[in-house]
C-alpha cells in the first residue's frame, strides 16, 4: 500500500483533540512526557524542557495548536520521504507545507471519538516510514491523543467480573 499525505481536516482534529476535547473523568494534564527526540519545531521547542532523560512539554492549549500541526505534518513528509525516493515526487512535491498550516477547529459535537480514532490510526500509518519514528515527538502526539480519545469513552479504569455480575443481577431484578 502506499502512503500518501494524509488531510489538513486529519490534522486538524488531531490537533483538537490535544488541545481542546476532554475526557469524560479527571483533569487533563497539558503536558507531554516523552523519551525519544523532543519536538523538531522551534516553536514547541521553546515549550519543551530536558528532566532527567525525558523532555516535558506543554502543548499550551491553543496557543500552541499551528505549532503541533506543524509538528504532525513534519512527521508525514519525512514518512513521505523515507518511502519513496526524491526523484518518484516523495517530499519534493510538499517541501513548504507545514510552514503554511494554520490550525482550524474541529467542533467534538461534529466527530464522534470512533471517528476520530480512525483518523489518528490512518495518520500513524502515513507518518510510520521513517526509521526514528518510534521515538520521533509526533507518535508520542498520536499516542497522547489517543489516550484523551479512550478517556472519553472509557467505562471505568480497573475491571472486576464481581461488578459486572452485580450488574447483571440488578437488571434481572428490576426486570421481575
Amino acid at each position: 500500500m502506499s502512503a500518501f499525505m494524509v488531510e489538513t481536516d486529519t490534522i486538524d482534529l488531531i490537533v483538537s483533540v490535544l488541545v481542546e476535547w476532554r475526557p469524560k473523568h479527571g483533569e487533563v494534564d497539558q503536558r507531554l512526557f516523552t523519551y525519544g527526540r523532543g519536538p523538531l519545531d522551534p516553536e514547541l521547542a521553546q515549550y519543551t524542557t530536558e528532566h532527567d532523560g525525558y523532555h516535558v512539554t506543554s502543548l499550551g492549549g491553543f496557543l500552541l495548536a499551528d505549532a503541533l500541526g506543524r509538528e504532525l505534518i513534519d512527521a508525514n513528509v519525512a514518512s513521505l520521504g523515507a518511502r519513496y525516493s526524491h526523484s518518484d515526487g516523495g517530499a519534493d512535491m510538499i517541501d513548504a507545507y507545514a510552514e503554511s498550516y494554520t490550525w482550524r477547529k474541529v467542533l467534538r459535537d461534529g466527530v464522534g471519538v470512533p471517528r476520530a480514532m480512525g483518523a489518528i490510526q490512518c495518520y500513524e500509518y502515513q507518518a510510520c516510514e521513517s526509521g526514528d519514528w518510534g521515538g520521533m515527538f509526533a507518535h508520542e502526539l498520536s499516542k497522547a491523543a489517543m489516550k484523551r480519545l479512550v478517556g472519553m469513552v472509557s467505562e471505568g479504569w480497573d475491571y472486576s467480573r464481581t461488578e459486572l455480575a452485580d450488574a447483571y443481577r440488578a437488571k434481572l431484578a428490576a426486570a421481575k
